[in-house]
């Protein structure tokens, strides 16, 4: 039996080898506008895949006029053909419309979409998605049905894939039974950081006033390097963090622990710890100028890849800037004008 078509772990029951197939043979795209229907307005997203667009703080730009959006339906999957490589992607709980530049994909066979959607967060789709990407850069690429319907993969049965989108499934709740207590120490952690960088609250014993600098003369701006996904390799001695590891990830700080994608060595101005790293693009305008602090990279090559703004502190603590960046207080524009 092919290792490649043979997990290493099974669900008890489950022994038979997965099906390699096309994606075309599995999904169908989707085409279909409102007719004069009055549906919901959904978004898609990279975190929280296919959401309702008034909980998200998005300035509305498009025309009243829907006639040419995109109809989708419970158990499609939706994606936004310029960020299917980042995992913006989901399946649809309910009827909807959404925009034209939106991707839309109709089970073709009987199969568990919940699965589907799961795999198709999968690094290794990902990275399959950008591949099979069209456009010069990462702004312009764009996976089309034509692209993506090529792709293959390999899928086990209907019953195996239900087994596996139950269990992650319950770890989704799981999740989202504790997201109350987590959103609630978030807010005391954004209160705690307003009233303190405000000045409002101060530790016992400290009372000399703040003095007040310019962002530049505490900050070095270090050289960012327009490397996209498609400069990665399997492996090499050079790291590199692209805005996508940014957004995606939970943590606000790189260590050992945390890996980082190879590109191709070369004569790179390379961080170190103690460096910060900036995203300065964002599918959501709340996100831009999202921090990642380099805590522990030593022994490590890493360079500041796309979209991003890498800085390095001529003075203080590197965790306190940090946290500085994070309160949103400074948007990107004026982070770059006033490291000139």
């Amino acid at each position: 039996m092919s290792e490649e078509k043979q997990p290493k772990i099974r669900f008890k029951g489950f022994d038979d080898p997965w099906e390699q197939r096309k994606l075309g043979e599995i999904f169908e795209e989707r085409k279909e506008n409102p007719k004069g229907q009055t549906l919901k307005m959904l978004s898609v997203t990279i975190n929280s895949g296919i959401v309702d667009a008034n909980v998200l703080n998005r300035k509305d730009n498009s025309n009243s006029n829907k006639s040419n959006y995109k109809v989708v339906h419970a158990n499609d999957i939706a994606y936004n053909s310029m960020r299917m490589w980042q995992g913006a992607s989901g399946v649809s709980n309910e009827l909807g419309i959404v925009s034209p530049a939106y991707t839309f994909l109709k089970p073709r066979v009987g199969l568990d979409v919940r699965f589907w959607g799961y795999l198709f967060k999968l690094t290794k789709m990902l990275q399959e998605f950008q591949k099979n990407s069209q456009g010069l850069t990462s702004d312009t690429w764009n996976l089309k049905y034509k692209q993506i319907k090529s792709i293959e993969v390999t899928m086990p049965s209907k019953n195996e894939q239900n087994a596996i989108s139950q269990l992650l499934q319950k770890l989704d709740f799981s999740i989202a039974a504790n997201q109350s207590k987590l959103e609630q120490l978030k807010r005391l952690k954004k209160l705690l950081m307003q009233k303190i960088f405000n000045q409002e609250w101060r530790f016992k014993g400290f009372t000399d006033p703040w003095e007040q600098r310019k962002l530049g003369e505490g900050l070095k701006q270090l050289k960012s390097y327009s490397l996209p996904r498609k400069y990665e390799v399997p492996e090499s001695d050079t790291e590199y963090i692209h805005y996508g590891d940014i957004h995606t990830s939970s943590r606000k700080y790189v260590d050992k622990s945390f890996r980082l994608p190879n590109i191709k060595s070369g004569d790179f101005q390379l961080l170190q710890t103690g460096d910060i790293v900036l995203a300065d693009a964002s599918e959501d305008y709340k996100e831009i100028a999202e921090p990642m602090l380099m805590k522990n990279i030593k022994g490590r090559k890493v360079v500041s890849g796309l979209h991003t703004i890498a800085i390095r502190l001529k003075c203080g603590d590197p965790v306190y800037y940090l946290y500085l960046f994070c309160l949103r207080a400074l948007d990107i524009t004026f982070i770059k004008l006033e490291l000139v």
